[in-house]
């Protein structure tokens, strides 16, 4: 299936096994420097707030949070269920959750959801990324696209007919979303 990896304190974070195995590897010799035991069914790490997320994929969905100073998770936070994708952004970190389409906000400085947001998104598939204060979700079921204001915890913009399955990326100042099923990207000005 898809492999999550993120890059952050010098090291390579994968989840490397469905029973809850993250490994952390160095990228310049690539070795591994240590397991962390994770929640069964993690499928999604990244990096962001001095620390690495992964998102626990299951009916009781949490986020944990792994201090990379002493390979260990420091915090479970609770959020809707099945959360697979996530993002560490500049206003904190945000997961999409795919059984009822909501985008839990993670306040990175109290480990606690401070807000859920009704998206509308619901089923498998989907993207998240964050950038300048937006968070940007791809979907192939109801809204294909939406951007959420981080701040306010408000969307702000949908995208149709965007069409397909697919991923949201940010780079510089446009956003890149394709639909791998249909073999399409679109680009739009920031």
């Amino acid at each position: 299936g898809e492999i999550s990896l993120a890059y952050g304190a010098k090291s390579i974070w994968i989840l490397s096994d469905s029973s809850g195995i993250l490994s952390r590897i160095n990228p310049r010799t690539g070795n591994l420097i240590a397991t962390i035991n994770v929640l069964p069914h993690s499928y999604c790490a990244v990096y962001g707030a001095n620390s690495v997320w992964v998102s626990n994929s299951n009916a009781r969905g949490s986020v944990q949070r792994i201090d990379p100073k002493t390979n260990s998770v420091v915090s479970t936070i609770e959020v809707d269920a099945y959360p697979h994708f996530l993002v560490a952004g500049d206003k904190g970190v945000f997961t999409l959750n795919q059984q009822n389409g909501t985008v839990s906000h993670i306040n990175v400085l109290t480990n606690r959801v401070v807000a859920t947001i009704l998206a509308q998104v619901a089923g498998t598939g989907g993207d998240i990324d964050a950038a300048r204060g937006k968070v940007w979700i791809r979907s192939k079921n109801g809204y294909p696209l939406l951007v959420i204001d981080a701040l306010t915890d408000k969307i702000i913009h949908t995208y149709l007919p965007l069409c397909g399955s697919g991923a949201v990326r940010i780079a510089g100042n446009y956003v890149w979303v394709t639909a791998h099923d249909i073999h399409t990207i679109w680009i739009l000005a920031e």
